[in-house]
């Protein structure tokens, strides 16, 4: 379910290169591009997640363990020999912050918790999933956390305890949530793969079709536009732009990053 995001510096390359195509005001600016410092002090260099928190640290995640980069020295976090039971996964998936400045991140077997003053690596339980691979992980701004499995979407409180859980499917199959993105008037919008995008019922805890079209299934970016007042989705090489009161489809416009259509 999961692709490489980079080896080595490639990332640092391929986005150079997309901010130059996608916006040409770029183009007169100097982009330096240099290679992730202590490369070699990771377990492996295929890095699959890279997020900065609030405190400036720099997390990767791998295929063989999480890292954090302090500006000095990457400290990793993962099962060897000395520690065989920490992760049931050191495929790392996904990687967040909480509003208490805890590190959320998620394997291919489990969804756990760090925290960054006791370092201790909390499991967070997953129950009712037959498929314990975390494929996204958001948080809003009420500081709930929300998890992404095949199949259901976990809410969460910072201390780990569960809010709910929704099932996601379509066509009885189970599908996982890109992203949970919460616009300026605090509606839920939450994109399934292949799927489309759907509102969250705060009140009834459902989620309805919010912009069903059989053509615009695979959504992965959801950004406010505040001079047009309206909801930009990325389908591909199109961009959707969606307000309360239509919906229209602008063919060239500045595409992001999604999965091809079925």
């Amino acid at each position: 379910m999961h692709k490489p995001l980079l080896i080595q510096y490639f990332l640092h390359i391929l986005l150079a290169c997309s901010l130059q195509i996608h916006f040409p005001l770029l183009h007169a600016q100097e982009i330096s591009v240099r290679p992730i410092p202590m490369l070699d002090k990771l377990p492996v260099k295929a890095i699959h997640r890279i997020f900065q928190d609030s405190e400036g640290y720099i997390w990767y995640g791998t295929f063989d363990g999480l890292c954090r980069y302090d500006g000095y020295d990457i400290k990793v976090y993962r099962s060897d020999l000395s520690n065989p039971n920490l992760l049931a996964s050191n495929y790392i998936t996904y990687i967040a912050e909480d509003h208490e400045k805890k590190i959320w991140f998620g394997t291919t077997n489990g969804l756990y918790t760090l925290d960054k003053s006791t370092q201790q690596i909390k499991t967070i339980p997953l129950e009712g999933s037959q498929d314990p691979n975390v494929f996204s992980i958001n948080v809003t701004r009420d500081g709930t956390i929300w998890a992404s499995v095949p199949g259901i979407l976990f809410r969460f409180r910072t201390d780990g305890s569960l809010v709910g859980k929704y099932k996601t499917e379509y066509n009885q199959a189970p599908q996982c949530a890109y992203i949970v993105y919460e616009t300026p008037n605090g509606d839920l919008l939450i994109s399934l793969t292949y799927s489309g995008m759907f509102k969250f019922d705060q009140q009834g805890h459902t989620l309805t079709p919010y912009f069903p079209d059989p053509d615009y299934r695979c959504i992965e970016r959801i950004i406010w536009m505040k001079h047009t007042n309206a909801i930009g989705s990325g389908l591909g090489k199109e961009e959707s732009y969606v307000s309360t009161r239509k919906a229209k489809t602008r063919k060239n416009a500045m595409s992001l990053n999604l999965c091809p259509r079925l």
